[in-house]
């Protein structure tokens, strides 16, 4: 009877993809792009369930078809393979082969054999970007997430794919504020596999502080429709997720998730955007010893009784890490 209460308050809705979350494991195998994707350069086909390209010195992009969000979240793991120069990210506000937004790492030294360098680039006619050198060099894989929302955007790396970010990359957008295309870009022999993209982009109002027990902690809020919209968010202790038809929902049914929807008025896991569709949640983070040294991962749906079920939206999981 709990679990059914919880999913008729928190997630009683269809999952049909309404533009809301998709993803992609990039299954079988093809000689060509996979079935809804457009190539927009280079050669595209599966291999051993993984997405590649024939590893020719280009920029190759691909985008899924149905999506077109100004503000969004796209997760990818991505592999280095073999030797040589290459790179592999997530491009969003994707237009044309001169007009994007793209996060990735890089084969920035090709001695070394690995991915040791991490870029967010902004093509509008003219290219800019910023790098780093990464904390941890990849000779393997790891997880990458390409976050825009506004005006801002962030490349997180996961190093050990344990679903905490090891390092964070941010960069201001400059030119590119409409909405545009999203997918995957590689050069070389780079290959990528399990895409994520979430319409709801939820993230701290300041990455450089962390909740702190007894204090209020604060983050933001981004949707992808300048509208007021009701929204929801949870806890949980794991971030593997559940399913509920073809969506996921980026956090687990335990008693964190129980407990935070039934007291989320207090907790501040309620409310409604303004009319650009952002929102600052300001989560009241309880007097108690025993959350300190935890993390715990968040994540927020948006409600609208127009849509199926009376959901518009899914965002990415966030870890919040407790400190005194």
């Amino acid at each position: 009877m709990k679990l059914i209460l919880c999913l008729f308050v928190f997630l009683s809705f269809s999952f049909s993809l309404h533009a809301q979350q998709f993803i992609e494991k990039f299954d079988g195998k093809s000689s060509g792009p996979p079935k809804g994707w457009t190539v927009q350069s280079g050669s595209w086909s599966l291999f051993q369930g993984h997405l590649v390209t024939e590893g020719a010195e280009e920029w190759a992009f691909i985008t899924k078809n149905g999506l077109q969000p100004e503000n969004c979240v796209i997760d990818l793991e991505v592999f280095y393979y073999d030797s040589g120069l290459q790179f592999a990210g997530g491009t969003v506000r994707y237009l044309n082969t001169k007009k994007f937004l793209f996060g990735k790492v890089q084969e920035n030294t090709i001695a070394s054999k690995d991915f040791d360098r991490a870029f967010i680039v902004e093509r509008g006619g003219i290219q800019k970007s910023k790098w780093a050198d990464m904390k941890k060099k990849v000779a393997t894989s790891c997880m990458l997430r390409f976050i825009v929302a506004g005006k801002s955007s962030w490349l997180k790396l996961d190093f050990d794919k344990d679903g905490i970010f090891d390092q964070v990359l941010q960069r201001p957008v400059s030119t590119l504020f409409g909405k545009g295309l999203v997918g995957v870009g590689v050069w070389g022999f780079s290959e990528v596999d399990n895409f994520k993209f979430y319409n709801l982009v939820l993230q701290p109002a300041s990455q450089r502080t962390q909740p702190r027990i007894g204090r209020t902690y604060e983050m933001n809020l981004w949707t992808d429709h300048p509208k007021t919209i009701p929204w929801l968010m949870a806890l949980s202790a794991k971030n593997r997720g559940f399913a509920l038809g073809t969506r996921r929902i980026p956090i687990n049914l335990d008693g964190l998730f129980y407990l935070s929807i039934q007291a989320s008025g207090f907790l501040g896991f309620r409310g409604t955007t303004n009319s650009q569709g952002f929102s600052r949640i300001r989560m009241k983070v309880p007097n108690l010893t025993a959350l300190i040294g935890k993390t715990f991962f968040a994540a927020v749906v948006s409600l609208d009784l127009k849509k199926p079920f009376g959901v518009e939206g899914i965002s990415n999981d966030l870890a919040l890490k407790f400190s005194r």
